[in-house]
């Protein structure tokens, strides 16, 4: 079994903008919150990756990135790992079969992958807050998130698109 050194070095630069991400989220970002809000730059990772790579190699990055930021952040559940694998995997064929590999699709998967997710971070302020108050829920933690991470996905999309994108895997 020959090993593909483009693999490799793909897997390699994915594997340093996720610890640029990480880092830029959980130290740089968290000071430097919009409206009390931090965005979800993993996220939209994951979907950029899905929308220029295949379903396949975009589902597991999810995972590993989802399980990854889970880990580092002592979030008790590992939640994001599995989130992210079937959102890559649903948004990789979507993509796939009813658009193109272009900015505009990123914009179009990113909107309904970052709903789901914070239904989901609404579900868990819910279950964490004494006196769960919906509308300053979705006032200062859900929807800010929900703007900044959007508003950030085109620059994800093209770094990921300069960097990872134009190494082809012909033979993986």
């Amino acid at each position: 079994m020959r090993i593909n050194k483009r693999f490799i070095i793909k897997f390699l630069i994915y594997a340093l903008i996720f610890i640029f991400f990480a880092v830029l989220e959980t130290n740089i970002l968290n000071s430097l919150k919009i409206f009390r809000a931090m965005p979800n730059l993993i996220i939209s990772l994951v979907i950029a990756a899905a929308v220029i790579e295949n379903e396949r190699y975009a589902a597991v990055l999810g995972m590993i990135c989802g399980f990854l930021i889970d880990s580092s952040v002592g979030s008790p559940f590992f939640f994001s790992g599995i989130y992210y694998f079937f959102a890559a995997y649903i948004t990789g064929l979507i993509s796939k079969y009813y658009f193109t590999k272009s900015l505009f699709t990123m914009i179009i998967m990113i909107l309904p992958v970052c709903a789901v997710r914070e239904l989901f971070n609404m579900f868990y302020l819910i279950g964490v807050w004494k006196d769960f108050d919906i509308i300053k829920a979705l006032w200062e933690f859900i929807l800010p998130e929900y703007i900044y991470t959007v508003a950030l996905a085109p620059v994800i999309y093209y770094l990921v698109k300069l960097t990872a994108g134009r190494i082809s895997y012909n033979n993986i």
